[in-house]
């Protein structure tokens, strides 16, 4: 039975207009970090570890590259690098037109530039 005196609640309906006064952005996705790590021989110990760790920070923290060390299950000291996006700028390759095996992965150094850095860090671990 319906009761004329009890009011029944009005069903309202909200509506909005995209084209007007919204501006939507296009999703981006974000830059994907670059990472290098290394892996130190098991012979190689470093008695002042933490000093040392700050040294390599403050040796890379001017070129925006973050350094991360962390002991792996095998108990051999593993460096990370991570690159900041800004090293990444250039063209992005479509991923329809290039398999992944011919894309760059990143920043890539000479042979010597790696043996010139394997060396001063090395040359660091030793010195503490």
């Amino acid at each position: 039975m319906h009761n004329p005196h009890i009011d029944t609640p009005s069903v309202r309906q909200l509506s909005l207009d995209f084209s007007e006064g919204f501006i939507v952005s296009e999703p981006r996705s974000a830059p994907r970090l670059i990472t290098r790590t290394i892996v130190f021989p098991k012979h190689i110990m470093i008695p002042k570890f933490g000093r040392f760790q700050r040294q390599v920070n403050v040796l890379f923290a001017p070129l925006g590259i973050s350094v991360e060390f962390r002991l792996t299950r095998q108990k051999r000291l593993e460096m990370k690098w991570i690159f900041p996006p800004e090293l990444q700028a250039g063209p992005v390759p479509s991923p329809e037109f290039e398999p992944l095996t011919t894309m760059p992965s990143g920043p890539e150094l000479s042979q010597e530039e790696l043996d010139a850095f394997e060396s001063v860090v090395f040359s660091m671990a030793g010195a503490h």
